[in-house]
């Protein structure tokens, strides 16, 4: 059974069951490997890689019927089996349903409800079962993921920024079927022994039934990266707007904050202009430090392997939480704009060297490293120009 996406986070890229039905015996269950306790330790477990599945035995109209109520189209494909095989098998899953073998170590890639089911079948039928080298994608396990990702383009560049080189490695055919709908193909691809002779697998393939879903999607508008470049026209404008207040004189819109003083106080003039937006420049290094932080967990701390070796931790310095609060509380500490002409010279190079890491970068990973090098200089640049603590306009 190939279940299609639905709409949960957890089901993006849908689901896979075995389905055993035996009218004589008034059998007709689901084997699922797809089960876990959703419970409030449930994502500490997850970003630490230390969840658990198990396999659940459902009865089948029950199991159909959930599928229905969230509008989740199932396709079946009956397969070619003798008795033998048909009853090593279900003698495999039966034992694997028992309470002290049930459970797994959920693995995103090479271990899930997917994988599983392609493991059964050479476990109980042996050099019975032959799989072929398709389907051959020739593609990244990263833009494998990407198929149940188009109508959500943020999680697509959150999880771009998260994941590290791993996932650019390209999927072998035999590793696709981590994906249901993989799966699904390989089985058609795959052949069985009966009587000495190699015969297709998929005997024949239903539609349960099937509603319209986001189980195939058009691409959506790329909402990500064009936010993502409108934060840095913002970024432009702010950095424009306080040059010209800079140069032009007049009046600043916030003030300095002075070594003694507060906003207009003992350090500032009108000449100094605004330096520091708290409205924008808090947020965006706020943001960058957050993935940073959250970067640097699942690569040295967490169990995870698919997050190692993320390269964007070059720009995403968990420090840079320490400097917004500092830009904050309108410091005037002299380490702070050094430090944001090094996260600059960093966030820019990594953006002119993107196309020639071994890590694929999303587009809109790009302006933020931009604007991030932009505002960091800026700041930088104005501070040693004028020779003063930094400024901070009034938000």
């Amino acid at each position: 059974m190939t279940i299609l996406p639905g709409d949960e986070i957890y089901s993006m890229w849908g689901h896979s069951a075995i389905r055993v039905h035996d009218p004589a015996r008034g059998l007709d269950v689901s084997f699922n490997y797809g089960t876990f306790q959703f419970d409030a330790y449930f994502l500490p477990k997850f970003l630490y890689g230390e969840l658990d599945y198990m396999l659940s035995v459902q009865d089948y109209e029950s199991a159909i019927r959930s599928y229905r109520d969230a509008r989740r189209p199932v396709i079946e494909q009956e397969l070619l089996l003798t008795p033998s095989q048909k009853d090593s098998l279900y003698a495999f899953l039966r034992v694997n349903a028992r309470p002290e073998n049930r459970v797994y170590r959920y693995h995103f890639l090479y271990d899930n409800c997917s994988t599983r089911i392609r493991d059964v079948f050479e476990a109980a039928l042996g050099s019975d079962i032959s799989f072929a080298d398709a389907p051959d994608p020739g593609k990244s396990f990263r833009h494998l993921l990407d198929s149940g990702l188009d109508v959500r383009p943020f999680i697509d560049a959150g999880i771009d920024w998260l994941f590290g080189a791993p996932v650019d490695r390209v999927a072998q055919p035999y590793e696709t079927m981590f994906l249901p709908v993989y799966l699904m193909d390989a089985f058609d691809q795959t052949t069985i022994q009966i009587n000495g002779r190699m015969m297709p697998l998929v005997a024949s393939t239903d539609t349960v039934f099937w509603t319209p879903n986001r189980s195939t999607p058009m691409k959506t508008f790329p909402w990500a990266t064009t936010l993502a470049w409108c934060i840095f026209a913002i970024g432009v404008y702010v950095t424009t707007r306080g040059l010209w207040r800079g140069e032009g004189g007049g009046t600043s819109e916030g003030g300095v904050t002075g070594e003694g003083g507060g906003d207009g106080g003992s350090g500032g003039d009108g000449r100094r202009g605004s330096v520091v937006f708290r409205w924008f420049d808090v947020p965006l290094f706020s943001l960058v430090g957050l993935a940073g932080i959250i970067i640097t967990f699942l690569w040295f701390i967490s169990l995870h392997d698919v997050t190692e070796r993320n390269w964007h931790l070059l720009w995403s310095w968990p420090t840079h939480v320490i400097v917004a609060v500092a830009l904050w509380r309108r410091s005037s500490k002299p380490w702070v704009p050094t430090y944001l002409l090094a996260a600059a010279t960093v966030a820019l190079t990594v953006a002119a060297l993107g196309p020639f890491l071994n890590q694929w970068i999303h587009p809109s990973l790009y302006p933020i490293m931009l604007v991030t090098g932009l505002r960091g200089g800026w700041i930088f640049m104005a501070h040693r120009r004028r020779d003063i603590p930094i400024a901070v306009t009034r938000t």
